[in-house]
């Protein structure tokens, strides 16, 4: 919908203060378009309106109050309780930031507003859920699959990771530096759990968290499909916003799984809910039968980068060497694939293992020449050694006789003689 360029203006001033994210911009601008529509004013002309009653005008007294009850009534007729709620709030921030004050509105009933029922774990994407998600995937998708469902990430801070923020998270399992070493020292490695540190968009706090193996393989599968220039401040998955979107209403589409709590039942955030639910779940253990406590709720919201509240997060610290291991021992729970199956691999994953595997048998091969020549060389000097030995004792014996037989002078000439010849025999 045509917003009016001083409109436009107002939403640019705001957001260049409180800096939303692409989608919180989004929905602002929905709000006021929806809010100016039923007023039949510009926000400016409203803003310039309200500003002149402001502290002039008793609030029960003020066209703003009246105009605010009205669009509230209006949105409880016509959008279910959380949009409705939503968009009024957002009009109530315009404007506060342009320092209008408001008071309460008129008390209005709820009965009757329509309510999305609510959101229980069984609405959640199940493992084969997710795995016919994957099925039907290209490799990029399937990769922020995997990593997004195992790690909690949301969809702006997965989108905002780097190849420079792969090798760094994986560096416990390599010395590498380069994307292409990197991938070639993980392409045969095992159970891989990598540490990515996060800069929560919406909390802005810095925070570490996981993700399994089978999304390590994931991205690695991906980036050998990759035909760009890998730099390290390229983006670890190679898709807009937008785009992104679109794919995962295109599996809920395909997978037909409609809508639960007036969403599709397949997006990102949902995986995120999945992956904090999965962990907190208590388990049976299935050698002893004993029921397992899920993890502390509180080292699920750190690994997902909520924040404690300002006086907490001064205070608290949140201790991830222990938390990794808590999830190291978690993670069956949040693993797609059946752990005796491999993950689908391209025929790039597939070319440069088997490369890699020969390079290492090669090496192996070199080692075992290696030790079978320092063998016979070993062997080799000790037959010089007993050689030089007799040859040794020859020439003392020599020396012996020669004593009894010869003059002084004779002596020394013979035997300079038997030492060169010892010498050319060795």
């Amino acid at each position: 919908m045509n917003m009016k360029r001083q409109d436009e203006n107002i939403l640019y001033v705001m957001n260049k203060n409180r800096k939303w994210a692409k989608n919180t911009y989004s929905s602002y601008r929905q709000s006021l378009i929806d809010y100016t529509q039923t007023q039949n004013k510009t926000m400016t002309e409203l803003l310039r309106e309200a500003n002149k009653e402001n502290k002039k005008v008793h609030w029960k007294d003020t066209k703003l109050r009246k105009r605010l009850a009205k669009y509230n009534n209006y949105l409880y007729e016509n959008y279910n309780l959380n949009t409705a709620n939503m968009r009024l709030s957002r009009i109530q921030t315009i404007y506060g930031h342009f320092g209008i004050d408001m008071d309460d509105l008129p008390y209005i009933s709820k009965k009757g507003v329509k309510i999305n029922p609510p959101l229980k774990f069984k609405h959640l994407p199940t493992k084969d859920i997710l795995k016919q998600a994957i099925d039907i995937s290209p490799p990029l998708m399937s990769a922020i699959i995997f990593f997004m469902s195992s790690s909690g990430c949301a969809r702006n801070e997965t989108l905002r990771l780097t190849i420079q923020d792969f090798i760094n998270a994986t560096q416990e399992c390599h010395n590498e530096t380069s994307i292409n070493d990197t991938m070639s020292a993980l392409i045969t490695q095992k159970e891989v759990v990598p540490t990515f540190e996060i800069l929560r968009e919406k909390t802005n706090k810095y925070y570490d968290t996981f993700c399994s193996d089978e999304a390590v393989k994931g991205i690695l599968n991906y980036l050998l499909t990759r035909e760009d220039k890998l730099e390290m401040d390229t983006r670890l998955f190679k898709i807009s916003v937008k785009h992104f979107d679109y794919r995962f209403r295109r599996i809920n589409t395909i997978l037909k799984l409609g809508k639960v709590g007036g969403r599709n039942r397949f997006i990102s955030h949902m995986l995120r809910k999945y992956h904090a639910s999965r962990l907190a779940m208590s388990y049976e253990d299935p050698k002893t039968g004993i029921m397992i406590p899920g993890m502390n709720i509180n080292d699920i919201d750190a690994l997902q980068g909520r924040g404690k509240g300002t006086t907490r997060d001064s205070y608290f610290f949140d201790d991830f060497e222990s938390i990794k291991k808590q999830y190291i021992q978690a993670l069956p729970r949040l693993l797609i694939n059946d752990t005796k199956k491999d993950t689908y691999r391209s025929k790039e994953y597939l070319e440069l293992e088997r490369k890699m595997n020969d390079e290492l048998n090669e090496k192996n091969k070199i080692i075992t020449n290696i030790s079978s020549d320092n063998i016979n060389l070993k062997k080799t000097n000790e037959i010089l050694t007993e050689q030089q030995i007799k040859n040794e004792e020859r020439l003392t014996s020599v020396e012996d006789s020669v004593n009894s037989l010869m003059d002084v002078d004779d002596r020394i000439a013979f035997l300079d003689f038997i030492k060169n010849r010892s010498k050319k025999e060795q």
